[in-house]
């Protein structure tokens, strides 16, 4: 398993208690990283790995609506003091219509289970540029150097592809999607 590409990563999800999880690892990472990177310690395991900056975080519909995904990753981001890193909404259906109905929502009607009392994040740090225009202004500003993690449905990654094509998938680091399964 290679290192990240240059050292930039944006985390597509639709923040559920799932990617909740893993935004909070990719925190620890980011900070990880760069600390070793200063004092030169390797550790078993992680020496190969280089130093990242989370680029933003792209929110798209799937376990929630997009609106419930920037209030989550906001609510995640201010309970470890890094809402430095901006949040961007991206699309908010599917790109085929769905032809059944869910049954159940899984991670509930807000993504996070509907806790009561969860305490209420500012819109005002959801940045107005649409998430896959983030994401191709991104790997434009930095050619090969942008990683991609995408945890939830690849609709803002499919409609990147499908505005810019191979200017896009070109300039593209590594990317890394969480799978699913049926049943």
């Amino acid at each position: 398993m290679s290192a990240t590409a240059g050292g930039y990563v944006v985390y597509d999800c639709d923040i559920g208690n799932d990617d909740a999880w893993g935004l909070l690892m990719l925190i620890k990472g980011e900070r990880l990283f760069h600390k070793l990177s200063l004092t030169g310690q390797q550790f078993e395991g992680i020496s190969s790995r280089r130093p990242y900056k989370i680029l933003g975080i792209t929110c798209v519909q799937g376990n929630t609506t997009v609106d419930n995904c920037a209030k989550n990753a906001l609510r995640v981001l201010e309970s470890v003091d890094r809402l430095d890193i901006p949040v961007y909404k991206g699309c908010t259906n599917p790109i085929l219509p769905r032809t059944w109905t869910r049954e159940r929502l899984f991670h509930g009607q807000d993504g996070f289970g509907d806790i009561p009392d969860l305490p209420e994040a500012s819109n005002a740090n959801t940045h107005k540029e649409h998430a896959v225009n983030m994401m191709y202004s991104f790997v434009c500003q930095y050619p090969k150097m942008v990683d991609f993690l995408l945890v939830g449905p690849l609709t803002n990654f499919a409609m990147c592809i499908n505005m810019y094509g191979s200017d896009f998938l070109d300039k593209v680091g590594n990317i890394w999607i969480m799978g699913g399964n049926y049943r």
